[in-house]
């Protein structure tokens, strides 16, 4: 399916670098972006107090774009491994009144905080259930649409993510309920079918805490289908957004037939210091309005909870995160967070860490 999926880009690439719709010329843009992460860990789940420090991402991207067609390549540099890794190379059609269409390897529509760029959230980390349930990103091709207050996006992937072949169908529709000046809120709801066939799969997390050991590592097991399911709600007024999202997998075993469940939530809130404001975004987690004279305060704290039990070696925990970031400007993101961890079962344990992140964008 790749190969296909390629070629057809490269020709639809090869049309708009020959076509200027309505006239309009073709405008470049490369975005750059470092982070750096910190973590120390008090008495985390039977480990030893330590320090952990990383180059967590370093990504540059192209996009090339007119008034209908839009080009984009991001590319991230795995430091550990000194590999060069392709997150997106796709191409976009966008002359439709009623919605868009995108091939070639992007990130799948599921979850709001997942369509959320890391780059602009509020938290270090995604949600355990975020992190542990994510499509991630595949070759394929999708639509998006709006229709008044709907929203919608729906594509077929491969399974590349999942080391499988066959493929799977994604999709994601948020209503606005209300959208003015000072006040947004929104509902929505995302799932994912896959064909697996037979590949073995676990389920592994760090609990947000990335630079350390996975805590959680459930015993592999094969798999014919995975089916995801998700529904999220958001609200901001001004200073203020709260956020919150519930999902749920579902794996039908090779050998029995029968299913394995998780579960996951996360509710978040955040607030803005001084004179800022959230901004909605078409379907992604509400970022402050910055400028590059305005430094801003945010302040922000999660609970997330994430249920594997059904899996051999699988938990019940729950995490409480509180964070303080600072905005200088658009280019310079500096933030911190402490998280409490708790194993509910099936064993109690817990632990403690304090996260630091710089990120700097040219």
């Amino acid at each position: 399916m790749q190969k296909y999926l390629m070629l057809t880009s490269v020709s639809l690439i090869a049309l708009a670098a020959n076509c200027h719709a309505n006239d309009n010329e073709f405008k470049f843009d490369v975005d750059s972006r470092i982070m750096l992460d910190g973590d120390y860990l008090s008495d985390w789940y039977d480990q030893d107090d330590q320090f952990s420090g990383e180059v967590r991402r370093l990504k540059s991207s192209l996009t090339l774009k007119n008034q209908d067609w839009l080009f984009k390549v991001k590319l991230g540099i795995d430091v550990d491994n000194e590999e060069l890794d392709v997150d997106d190379a796709f191409i976009q059609y966008r002359g439709w009144d009623w919605g868009k269409i995108k091939l070639g390897k992007h990130k799948e529509p599921f979850g709001l905080e997942l369509s959320t760029s890391s780059s602009q959230l509020a938290t270090i980390e995604r949600a355990m259930a975020s992190n542990l349930f994510a499509p991630g990103r595949n070759y394929g091709v999708s639509l998006k649409g709006q229709a008044d207050n709907l929203n919608w996006w729906v594509g077929i992937f491969d399974n590349e993510s999942f080391d499988t072949d066959a493929y799977g169908i994604t999709g994601r529709a948020t209503y606005q309920l209300f959208d003015n000046v000072s006040e947004t809120f929104h509902i929505g709801a995302s799932f994912s079918q896959r064909q697996l066939n037979g590949v073995e799969l676990d389920s592994k997390s760090s609990y947000e805490i990335h630079s350390i050991d996975d805590v959680l590592d459930s015993k592999k097991l094969a798999m014919d289908e995975l089916f995801l399911f998700g529904t999220e709600a958001q609200w901001s007024n001004g200073n203020l957004k709260l956020a919150a999202e519930w999902m749920t997998q579902t794996f039908t075993l090779t050998d029995s037939g029968l299913d394995i469940t998780h579960t996951g939530l996360y509710g978040q809130a955040s607030y803005l210091f001084g004179d800022a404001s959230y901004q909605f975004n078409n379907g992604k987690l509400a970022t402050p309005k910055l400028s590059k004279k305005r430094n801003i305060w945010e302040l922000v704290s999660r609970y997330s909870q994430l249920d594997t039990l059904e899996s051999d070696n699988g938990s019940d925990v729950e995490n409480w995160t509180l964070g303080l970031n600072y905005y200088y400007g658009k280019r310079i993101k500096i933030m911190t967070g402490v998280t409490h961890s708790k194993t509910v079962s099936p064993v109690e344990q817990d632990g403690m860490a304090l996260s630091l992140r710089f990120q700097y964008s040219l």
